[in-house]
């Protein structure tokens, strides 16, 4: 019952989600994981950009 405004919170505003953000996220760890070939941050950035 603690829950229960923002539960009906969430059935009114269409079910929204974060789904799409937490995508993006993911793919920009992934990429830092691989990332130990660039040679400075900015050949990181420009890849982030073109990945996302």
């Amino acid at each position: 019952m603690a829950w229960h405004p923002q539960i009906l919170d969430w059935h009114h505003t269409g079910r929204p989600s974060n789904g799409r953000i937490e995508g993006t996220n993911n793919l920009l760890q992934v990429l830092r994981r691989r990332a130990h070939g660039f040679t400075n941050h900015t050949n990181f950035e420009a890849r982030g950009i073109l990945t996302t």
